[in-house]
């Protein structure tokens, strides 16, 4: 699949260009000349690139040590647009070991109510809780925290 390369900010290089409109339209809010050059040098330089994408299913079931080793303490997805997809193929087999997950959303196309859902309803996880991105600067970008119920001693 094409992946846009963003070579002085490779942390934000996405599936999703499109979205990537969004933050950097509010980047350059207000006409500062720093703030726009510094926009200018952040989203100058891409490239778009070949990757090969694997579910998060077969990623971890590749790494034995970890796949045989029970539970997973937390899933950090961080993945600029592609976060209901990462979540998607997570498995069914897999959820039942994951003990707590932060997702970053960027809710476009009401893609904060599919991942509230998906981990409510096919993952499982009894608490989800929202909060704004810290610096979202009016960016629709949430972090999600979700786990399971605690065992009463």
């Amino acid at each position: 699949r094409p992946l846009l390369f963003y070579r002085n900010m490779p942390g934000n290089s996405t599936m999703y260009p499109l979205e990537k409109a969004e933050q950097e339209s509010a980047m350059r809010a207000g006409g500062d000349a720093r703030r726009e050059a510094l926009c200018d040098r952040l989203y100058g330089e891409t490239e778009t690139v070949a990757v090969e994408v694997q579910t998060f299913a077969q990623a971890i079931e590749a790494v034995e040590s970890v796949a045989s080793t029970g539970t997973i303490a937390l899933l950090k997805v961080d993945v600029e647009g592609a976060e209901l997809e990462v979540l998607q193929g997570v498995g069914a087999g897999w959820w039942q070991r994951i003990e707590r997950v932060v997702v970053e959303v960027h809710d476009v196309a009401n893609r904060r109510h599919d991942v509230d859902s998906l981990l409510r309803k096919e993952a499982g996880f009894a608490e989800v809780a929202w909060g704004q991105s810290e610096g979202a600067n009016g960016l629709s970008n949430w972090l999600v925290f979700a786990r399971r119920r605690r065992a009463r001693a």
